[in-house]
């Protein structure tokens, strides 16, 4: 990058809370709500185009926020990391949309629990699924917390 596209670049950077805080990006951000930077041409994320600034690029890794604020730049704040370690870290932070704000589940929270609930007690999977409209598979995830992990109430 040449030193006017970094200068720029971190024109756009509110660093004046100190080193150790979040660098809120304050120029154009994209549909998911990452900073945008406009260079040679291209869209680019701003938390990576920080990142490369601050450690050279890795090509095919992703930049990872330490913060989960996705207008952050400040370099402290980011690492590289595979999709995995991204999908890692959502998981671990809670950033899915988990049971019923999931868009692809059939079910509600209280639906969830009594399907727990009634497997415990010993109904059978297979009653429970003509019930409900799912596979006996699906109550089988639910009751053994591989789905609905967040009820923390599987057996």
């Amino acid at each position: 990058m040449k030193p006017a596209d970094a200068q720029r670049f971190w024109s756009y950077i509110d660093r004046s809370a100190g080193p150790e805080a979040c660098w809120p990006w304050r120029g154009g951000v994209s549909d998911s709500g990452y900073g945008a930077f406009w260079l040679s041409g291209f869209t680019v994320s701003a938390h990576r185009t920080a990142l490369i600034l601050a450690e050279g690029d890795q090509p095919g890794l992703f930049a990872l926020h330490s913060c989960d604020r996705k207008a952050c730049c400040n370099p402290a704040h980011l690492r590289y990391g595979t999709r995995q370690d991204n999908a890692d870290d959502a998981v671990a932070r809670n950033r899915l949309p988990c049971g019923e704000h999931n868009a692809t589940s059939k079910l509600t929270e209280p639906q969830a629990r009594d399907i727990i609930a009634r497997r415990r007690a010993g109904e059978s999977g297979s009653i429970l699924a003509r019930q409900y409209g799912i596979t006996t598979a699906a109550v089988c995830s639910i009751y053994k917390g591989r789905n609905w992990k967040h009820l923390k109430e599987a057996a």
